[in-house]
């Protein structure tokens, strides 16, 4: 997971990368309640403070892997 800083009201981007996997679908989850399924997404913090962002990477064949990140 990698992220840009997290200001108030600014879109701010997380960019999931899958080194040597074939992934078939993310799932991310945000602090402010907010769910994306691509592995790019864009989001709006409302308010000021420390976030969580969280994805799941998942393949064809079942595995899976987790990613969080605080920002």
């Amino acid at each position: 997971v990698s992220d840009s800083v997290a200001c108030v009201a600014a879109q701010t981007t997380f960019t999931a990368v899958a080194n040597g996997a074939s992934v078939t679908s993310y799932q991310w989850s945000f602090s402010n309640g907010v769910t994306a399924a691509n592995s790019i997404t864009q989001i709006r913090f409302a308010q000021q403070g420390m976030h969580t962002a969280k994805v799941i990477a998942s393949s064809a064949n079942g595995c899976a892997d987790t990613a969080t990140a605080s920002i």
